[in-house]
C-alpha cells in the first residue's frame, strides 16, 4: 500500500501526512444516536475499549479523557459500535479537527491543541500545506 498523503474533506484537507498503515478500523460508539463528523477526536472508552468522541468536559471515570484518535470519515454513530477507520498517528490540520458529537463542527482550542500535542502521536498544525 503505498504512503496516504491526504484525505479530502469539505474542500479542505484532513491529513497533512500520513505514514502507511495510519489508518485502521476500529470500533466506534456514542452515548446515543448521533453524527461524528470526519475529524473529530476520539477517547478509548475505559471498560470496553471502544473509541466514542473526546469529551473535553468530562472528569476521570468511565471515560478515560485522553484523546487517542481521529475520526477519518462522517459516521452515524449509535449506542451499538459500528466499525470506522481512525488514525493514530500522522500530521493533520487543525482547521478540520473536530471537538464534540454533532453535525456541527467545534474547533479545538488551544488548550485542547496543546493536550493532543502532549497525549496524542498525532502532529496538528494549522491549515497551511
Amino acid at each position: 500500500m503505498p504512503n496516504l498523503t491526504a484525505v479530502d474533506l469539505e474542500e479542505n484537507t484532513l491529513f497533512h501526512s500520513l505514514e502507511e498503515g495510519s489508518v485502521v478500523t476500529e470500533q466506534v460508539v456514542a452515548a446515543s444516536s448521533t453524527t461524528y463528523l470526519a475529524g473529530t477526536v476520539l477517547q478509548r472508552h475505559s471498560t470496553d475499549g471502544e473509541l466514542t468522541v473526546w469529551d473535553t468536559s468530562q472528569t476521570e471515570g468511565a471515560y478515560d479523557n485522553v484523546p487517542v484518535a481521529v475520526l477519518v470519515n462522517t459516521e452515524s454513530v449509535t449506542t451499538s459500535a459500528i466499525s470506522a477507520q481512525v488514525v493514530y498517528q500522522g500530521s493533520l490540520n487543525t482547521k478540520v479537527l473536530n471537538i464534540g458529537a454533532g453535525t456541527t463542527r467545534t474547533a479545538a482550542d488551544q488548550e485542547e491543541l496543546d493536550y493532543m500535542r502532549d497525549n496524542m502521536r498525532i502532529t496538528v498544525h494549522g491549515g497551511e500545506h
